[in-house]
């Protein structure tokens, strides 16, 4: 199986005001990927001077220095934080900005589970920088600024299970399907790319968000097909400011036959640091525009309410 990219046919960012979206610096990309989490200390210095903090005076594993980290959040922030690919540094993980906290907060929690066994691997949405950063281990890597609500664990066992449950299939069918599907979600997460690009972000959010895609195959499975090619291709839209579409495009064949039998799409919007899988009324564009809510103040009004609400440039005035 393989994944397919097309040439972008709009641009790879969005046509954003900087002044009402600051997060968009010529020298940063959005990112949306997925891996597992990694941790370094720096010296043996720091890990000792870590390690007076604990009640036996050491943080020589990865459970004892997460524990460390929920009873000093201050901790967090004292090592360096990475997404891994195929257990390799792929992203430095950098919080900034006033969500450092929370976030430092989030990735201790994931490592908690990881360790655990409880999730296998994590989303990380954020802005990739121009710079790169030298982990004690040697390893130089892009630095990443993640953003909060893109970072999520999960696994892929728990996964099929909650899909396999909606799943209303003969019993004679239920092990195949679940077989099938375990191993393409598996393939597809051995196959991840740089999660910078427009198809890579929508690909890898699929992938998070596998509801509409595990559907997708557990339907091609229960007819004895599987998945042989996804390709990603940018859609142009009528309203390019506020939508950036990546169709994605499944083709499934036969397993004795090696016939094209089956395809399905699924359109991501990429336009957001966070994509999210339109509907079918997303994709014709209907009558939407952005939510914009403007309080009068203490304007005189007429009415009891002066609340003012701005819609599509039109003012209207309860």
């Amino acid at each position: 199986m393989t994944v397919q990219p097309h040439p972008p046919a709009v641009p790879a960012r969005p046509n954003m005001p900087p002044a009402a979206t600051p997060q968009w610096h010529t020298d940063s990309s959005p990112i949306f990927t997925l891996g597992t989490l990694g941790i370094e200390i720096d010296s043996l210095s720091r890990q000792d001077s870590l390690g007076q903090l604990t009640a036996d005076g050491t943080v020589d594993n990865p459970h004892d220095l997460a524990h460390l980290m929920t009873t000093h959040p201050q901790a967090a922030e004292e090592v360096y934080w990475s997404l891994d690919m195929q257990g390799r540094p792929a992203f430095a993980l950098v919080p900034s900005g006033p969500h450092a906290a929370l976030v430092h907060q989030r990735l201790v929690r994931l490592l908690i589970e990881q360790i655990q066994g409880s999730i296998e691997r994590i989303s990380l949405a954020g802005y990739r920088l121009q710079d790169s950063l030298r982990l004690p281990s040697g390893h130089e890597i892009p630095i990443v600024r993640p953003v909060l609500r893109g970072l999520y664990g999960w696994s892929t066992k728990q996964l099929v299970d909650e899909l396999m449950t909606d799943a209303r299939l003969p019993a004679d069918q239920l092990e195949s399907t679940r077989n099938t599907l375990r191993h393409t979600l598996d393939r597809l997460y051995d196959d991840l790319h740089g999660g910078d690009k427009s198809w890579h972000r929508a690909v890898h959010y699929v992938l998070t968000n596998p509801y509409v895609f595990g559907h997708v195959v557990i339907d091609a499975a229960s007819r004895g097909l599987e998945l042989k090619n996804l390709r990603a291709e940018d859609l142009q839209t009528a309203r390019s400011d506020s939508r950036h579409l990546v169709r994605l495009t499944l083709t499934f064949l036969d397993r004795d036959e090696e016939q094209d039998e089956m395809l399905r799409h699924i359109d991501v919007d990429v336009h957001d640091i966070v994509p999210v899988i339109c509907s079918e009324s997303d994709r014709g564009e209907p009558a939407r525009t952005p939510l914009r809510y403007h309080h009068a103040g203490s304007r005189a009004s007429s009415s009891s309410d002066p609340t003012s609400y701005t819609h599509d440039e039109q003012e209207t005035t309860s």
